[in-house]
């Protein structure tokens, strides 16, 4: 996966986010977020198995699809702090590049596949009974 980000959406993407990623948790994948990019659309998921949020960012630059599951924590501080305008984000096997015009950072990830499911609103449309 390679994805080019506006520093300012993917900020807003990564605050909304990451309130719902659990501190303490017996499972660590948890405390971590799913980026997938596919069709030029990105979305960044997190969940603490009750509670699932999954958020579109539409100003971003898809060079290669993928997914990569990274820890939120690490992932959120980087982009605070960066005060570059775009971010560019590289996944390769469990490592995660995130670089800007003056740095580079190596993070390592988990597999997508671990990663629980994040149920949108029409996926439980047809789980309601009336």
């Amino acid at each position: 996966m390679k994805v080019k980000f506006n520093r300012d959406a993917f900020q807003e993407a990564l605050n909304l986010v990451t309130s719902i990623v659990p501190s303490r948790t017996p499972k660590p994948i948890l405390q971590c977020i799913k980026i997938t990019a596919a069709d030029n659309a990105v979305s960044v998921c997190a969940t603490d198995l009750e509670v699932g949020i999954t958020y579109s960012i539409a100003q971003v630059e898809v060079v290669k699809d993928g997914e990569i599951v990274v820890p939120a924590d690490k992932l959120a501080a980087i982009v605070r702090e960066s005060s570059d305008e775009v971010i560019e984000v590289e996944a390769s096997d469990a490592t995660i590049k995130i670089k800007g015009a003056d740095s580079n950072f190596t993070i390592y990830g988990h597999e997508p596949s671990q990663y629980p499911a994040v149920q949108g609103f029409e996926d439980q449309a047809g789980d309601r009974k009336s």
